[in-house]
């Protein structure tokens, strides 16, 4: 049997409370192996900063292994840098809603640089392991995707694997209206960039996505923690079903298991609304926080992890 490795990575951290406890709480029991932080919340990042040292503290006293990365993002908050540079990209507000990312010219381009290495110099000093970009934006078109693999460059560090599965791609982009460039041009703009630079971009085999549990609609009536329990088991036989898809496959592979969790405790729509209210930063839906009530109960409660058996290991972002 090839071995097979899992990085299970929990995205979003540094902003809502909410959701830090629940990474924070799936760090301590061993769940998930990689955390995706944002790096532009509070005075220039400040706040962010000060989460995470507090996430690598925790799973350093955990005894537990953990990769952190930089959640890129160009589609919640603020921009460090300044509004003023991002006239294609940003509101008076903030940056633009995810489904607005439009291509941008080589200034455009000069400018989202600027602001992503702001967003790096956040945790500065602190051991960054991997990149991924919120909302996957810096993967829509080509400028915002050269900046993504320059930024790898710069930091030699991985990047999240933009093949998901399921495939999702063209379904959102039917979604959102959007001319996003395919699966095979991000290939062939990853290769000659590679081939210029002669180096290896690298990144997982592929991101599972199943994991995601969109919205439910589980708050509109009389809403019972039985009912994401319940609904938390189907997810789980079907992450059961796909690990043990996984550990029959006849190549090695290293995958991303992506999840979206929060605090395990039942709140109403109104107050998650309030509490994106509260902290002022736009870009996380709370909408889809039933969602990640129900990965949340899917993950604490799938025994196979973090006790991998046979084949399955866990696996770094970058061998070597």
């Amino acid at each position: 049997m090839t071995e097979q490795k899992i990085i299970v990575t929990a995205d979003d951290y540094g902003v809502f409370d909410e959701i830090d406890r629940g990474v924070l709480e799936a760090v301590s029991a061993g769940k998930i192996n990689s955390v995706a932080a944002f790096a532009n919340y509070g005075n220039k990042g400040q706040l962010s900063r000060k989460k995470a040292e507090q996430l690598l503290k925790i799973a350093d006293n955990s005894g537990h292994e953990l990769h952190l990365g930089i959640h890129l993002t160009i589609s919640s908050g603020k921009p460090l840098t300044g509004i003023n540079g991002f006239e294609q990209s940003c509101t008076l507000r903030g940056f633009r809603d995810f489904k607005n990312v439009e291509e941008i010219d080589q200034r455009g381009k000069e400018r989202l640089m600027d602001e992503l290495h702001a967003q790096m110099k956040v945790f500065e000093g602190l051991p960054i392991r991997h990149l991924t970009s919120h909302h996957d934006a810096l993967t829509y078109h080509r400028r915002h995707f050269e900046c993504l693999l320059e930024l790898a460059r710069d930091y030699d560090l991985p990047i999240r694997n933009y093949r998901y599965d399921p495939e999702q791609r063209n379904k959102m982009e039917f979604i959102c209206g959007t001319d996003w460039i395919s699966l095979r041009k991000l290939d062939q703009i990853k290769e000659a960039f590679e081939n210029e630079h002669q180096l290896q971009i690298s990144m997982p085999d592929v991101t599972y996505v199943g994991q995601y549990a969109t919205k439910y609609n589980l708050f509109w009536n009389r809403f019972k923690k039985e009912n994401v329990i319940n609904r938390a088991s189907e997810k789980r036989r079907e992450l059961e079903g796909y690990i043990e898809r996984l550990a029959e496959k006849p190549d090695p592979h290293k995958t991303e298991i992506v999840s979206h969790i929060i605090a395990p405790k039942v709140h109403s729509q109104k107050h998650y609304r309030q509490l994106v209210k509260k902290y002022n930063y736009k870009g996380v839906s709370p909408a889809y926080f039933d969602g990640r009530l129900l990965e949340m109960y899917t993950l604490m409660d799938f025994e196979a992890i973090p006790n991998l058996a046979g084949n399955l290991k866990w696996g770094v972002w970058k061998d070597g």
